[in-house]
C-alpha cells in the first residue's frame, strides 16, 4: 500500500509541474516561479480598420499678370471616409520594462469622399464636383512603450506615403447633366504620422492590438484642370485610421528573472 501511494505522489508531481510550466511558470524546488513575457523579437502580422479624415486642395490658373500672380484661384475641402487592410513587419527590443522597435507597413484603402459644390462653383446652370479617394497607405515608424508583462502600451512617430486619386467634373446641366467633363489626378502624397497603441501576448508568439496613426499627408505640383496644362495646386490629405491587429513574433525569448510566488 505504502509503494502505491507513493507512486500516486509521484504521477500528482509530475502532473501539477508539467501544467505550470505550460502556463509559463518554471520550478525551483518547493516553490514555482512565473516566468515573465519578452517583446524582443521580429513580428509580422496582418491589420484591418478604419479611415476617417479632411482633403483640402487649391488650384491655382498661373496664367497671369504681372507674372507669378495667379490669375484666379480656388479652394476646396470635403471629408473621406471608408476601411483598409494590409500587412506588417517590425521588429522589438524589450530593456526591463522599456520597449523600442520599428515598423514597416502596407496597406490598401478605399478611403474616399466627394462633395457636389466644389469650391462653392456649382450653379444650376454648371455643376462643379470634386472627389477624392486614397488607394494605398504605406508606413514606416519608430515606436517605443512600456510593457507589464503580456501588455504593451506605445507610441508611434514616422512617415507616411499613400496613393491618392483626385477628381474634378463639370455636370452641364447641374440638376440633369447632358454633358460631363471631368480631369483627373493621380497623387503620391507623403507626410509625418504619429500615432499609439495597446497590445496584448495571447500566446507566447502571438500577439492581438489596437492601433491608432494620425498621417498629415501632402502633395503638390500640376494641377487637375486640363491635366496641369494651365493650373498647378496642392492637395493636402489629413487622416485618422484606426486598426485592429494579429502578429506572430519569431525569435524573442523569456525577459529576465522572476521573483517567485507567494
Amino acid at each position: 500500500m505504502r509503494k502505491l501511494l507513493a507512486g500516486f505522489a509521484v504521477v500528482a508531481s509530475l502532473v501539477v509541474s508539467g501544467a505550470a510550466l505550460a502556463d509559463g511558470y518554471v520550478g525551483g524546488g518547493p516553490r514555482l516561479y512565473a516566468q515573465p513575457y519578452s517583446w524582443t523579437g521580429v513580428y509580422f502580422g496582418s491589420q484591418i480598420g478604419y479611415g476617417w479624415g479632411d482633403t483640402d486642395s487649391r488650384e491655382n490658373f498661373f496664367i497671369a499678370a504681372p507674372p507669378g500672380v495667379p490669375l484666379v484661384s480656388f479652394s476646396d475641402g470635403h471629408s473621406v471616409n471608408g476601411w483598409l487592410a494590409g500587412v506588417h513587419l517590425g521588429a522589438m527590443k524589450q530593456f526591463g520594462s522599456f520597449v523600442i522597435g520599428t515598423q514597416l507597413s502596407l496597406s490598401g484603402g478605399d478611403i474616399d469622399g466627394s462633395t457636389g459644390n466644389c469650391a462653392g462653383l456649382t450653379t444650376p446652370a454648371v455643376g462643379v464636383n470634386c472627389d477624392t479617394k486614397v488607394n494605398w497607405l504605406a508606413t514606416g515608424l519608430g515606436r517605443a512603450g512600456f510593457a507589464w508583462n503580456r501588455v504593451l502600451v506605445y507610441g508611434s512617430l514616422g512617415y507616411a506615403v499613400a496613393g491618392v486619386d483626385h477628381r474634378l467634373t463639370l455636370n452641364i446641366p447641374a440638376a440633369a447633366p447632358a454633358v460631363s467633363i471631368s480631369w483627373q489626378k493621380s497623387d503620391v502624397a507623403h507626410g509625418i504620422a504619429f500615432g499609439g497603441g495597446l497590445e496584448y501576448a495571447v500566446a507566447r508568439d502571438l500577439t492581438v492590438g489596437i492601433d491608432y496613426l494620425r498621417a498629415n499627408l501632402q502633395a503638390d505640383g500640376e494641377g487637375i484642370v486640363l491635366g496641369g496644362a494651365i493650373t498647378n495646386g496642392r492637395r493636402d490629405v489629413d487622416l485618422n485610421l484606426i486598426s485592429a491587429r494579429l502578429s506572430y513574433r519569431f525569435g524573442g525569448g523569456e525577459c529576465c528573472a522572476a521573483p517567485p510566488l507567494k
